[in-house]
């Protein structure tokens, strides 16, 4: 006897303390730790290609292509003050003349000069659409007094550009006269020369841009407007660079004489500084000499470090002790096995290893694949101490920004488990708070309260309201938190019933007799 007592409070107490043992976390790192590779080692990142390096459309927009259509073309010509006459320009010209209207089709000719039949020749040469309307209008006005000239663009002129050099196929390109130099960098290859585009004019002048800053700084006129019998040379780019790892602004670039690695690193043009975790005495470059990869490894301020063409700079981070703190709740842990049962209630600890600086909100993000369907996020918070901070994190989910707090150490995480249930009151044998289980109608829950009790009306009905008061039908699909109210009886309702019941059986009877007298 008494060791059969032993045994069962040994038992007792084994399932005790496996119900409060510790179990190993699941350790979860923040993306954030995986920026520049501190080891030194770097990985073959490619070149970025020539419109990516511009930050410009890979494909320039022209008729037919594109979906950019001939009156999307006219309204952007007519509405822009910068649309230049263009050879294939076709202009509807009216105004009176008398008793009648004079109708007119214009159209540019190839040297811009523009024929008004039995009046003048306008030359269209360095003139937008908009000075050539105001001179043409105010011809006509000069030749017909209180004529009220309109002057209209029907369609837009296109022409062929010879583009040659370090692009992808040397040929002729299509273009219009709102076409820009950057519209036609697709077809420039990832080592064209960002820095020096020359254009050769019509009358064979030169003229070199610095296209980069024409795309990167909006300058204007280094981002010219394309002209017919134009000639586009794209060079061998001379110093590209591609910069990785602890910098703002990562990416492929290219350098002019005199820049240096401090410059590539610093200068708003490029890296535009290092991030405040950036090792500036430890970084790495990557170059190919006569086809064998060698690493060097430099720190910022040295001057006597020469870039060349084609090399791969790493900033690497600082050294950084990793800190962590724990999140519980209703998560499903990532790598761990739920079945079907546990979806609703699993609850498991992340042990989540934050970067220096990281917030709340980045966690959450980090975390989105861990939640379940029962983790009420709207209810999510961090414990601090004695104090306790909702982090929104149902706004963060939907991309609209919650509590961002700064995680420090020692803080703790808390994800609620949604409260999943339905109400069933009033005529049922156990009324209560049934578990929610999905896709499921008013009969499961009724059926779950142990069915319809005798204070049930005779014909047992019942009223579904959801979460937030509204009536919904009961044969519908029951949401989380509804209440069903099955309707008990009532001595009124029971007379009213009976009361229908003898109405319709003295009805049948008093039918029953008028046809038995109407046969006899």
């Amino acid at each position: 006897m008494k060791l059969k007592r032993f045994v069962l409070v040994l038992a007792t107490l084994i399932c005790v303390f496996s119900a409060f043992a510790v179990t190993e976390y699941v350790k979860v790192e923040s993306p954030l730790f995986l920026g520049a590779n501190s080891s030194g080692e770097i990985e073959n990142l490619e070149f970025q290609d020539f419109s990516t390096q511009l930050g410009v459309l890979s494909k320039i927009r022209v008729l037919g292509e594109d979906n950019l259509q001939e009156d999307e073309m006219i309204l952007l010509a007519t509405s822009s003050n910068i649309y230049m006459v263009t050879p294939g320009d076709k202009y509807f010209l009216t105004y009176y003349n008398g008793n009648s209207t004079v109708q007119l089709t214009l159209i540019v000719s190839s040297n811009k000069e523009i024929v008004i039949p039995n009046i003048a020749n306008v030359d269209g040469k360095d003139k937008t659409f908009v000075d050539l309307k105001a001179e043409i209008e105010q011809l006509i006005n000069s030749y017909f007094p209180f004529s009220y000239p309109s002057l209209v663009l029907k369609s837009c002129g296109v022409f062929q550009v010879k583009i040659l050099g370090e692009v992808l196929n040397n040929d002729d390109y299509m273009a219009w006269g709102l076409t820009h130099l950057s519209d036609l960098a697709f077809i420039a290859t990832k080592y064209a020369n960002s820095r020096k585009v020359t254009i050769i004019d019509l009358a064979g002048k030169k003229n070199t841009y610095d296209l980069f800053k024409g795309t990167t700084l909006k300058e204007k006129d280094n981002n010219p407007l394309i002209n017919p019998g134009d000639q586009i040379y794209f060079e061998k780019a001379e110093k590209e660079i591609l910069l990785f790892g602890s910098v703002h602004n990562e990416g492929t670039f290219q350098l002019t004489s005199g820049e240096d690695l401090k410059t590539l690193i610093n200068d708003d043009l490029y890296g535009k500084g290092l991030l405040p975790y950036a090792n500036s005495q430890k970084i790495y470059i990557k170059r190919y000499v006569d086809g064998k990869q060698e690493i060097f490894l430099v720190d910022i301020d040295n001057e006597s470090f020469n870039l060349e063409n084609m090399d791969t700079v790493l900033i690497s981070n600082s050294e950084i002790a990793k800190k962590s703190i724990l999140v519980e709740g209703a998560l499903n842990a990532p790598g761990a096995t739920t079945t079907g049962s546990q979806i609703l209630s699993s609850s498991s600890r992340i042990q989540y290893y934050y970067y220096p600086g990281e917030t709340t909100d980045q966690l959450v993000k980090t975390l989105s694949s861990s939640f379940l369907v029962s983790s009420d996020l709207e209810k999510m918070y961090l414990k601090r101490g004695e104090t306790s901070i909702n982090l929104q994190a149902d706004k963060v989910m939907e991309g609209i920004k919650g509590a961002d707090e700064a995680i420090l150490e020692g803080d703790l995480i808390i994800v609620p488990f949604r409260q999943m249930f339905v109400t069933v009151n009033g005529a049922v044998v156990n009324p209560g708070v049934i578990a929610y289980v999905p896709e499921q109608t008013a009969d499961f829950y009724i059926s779950m309260a142990n069915g319809f009790s005798e204070e049930a009306t005779a014909l047992k009905t019942y009223s579904v309201r959801n979460s937030e008061g509204k009536k919904i039908s009961g044969n519908s699909v029951i949401p989380n938190g509804s209440v069903i109210t099955v309707t008990r009886k009532t001595f009124k309702q029971d007379l009213l019933i009976a009361t229908s019941i003898v109405g319709l059986v003295a009805t049948i009877i008093n039918i029953i007799i008028d046809v038995k007298t109407l046969t006899e």
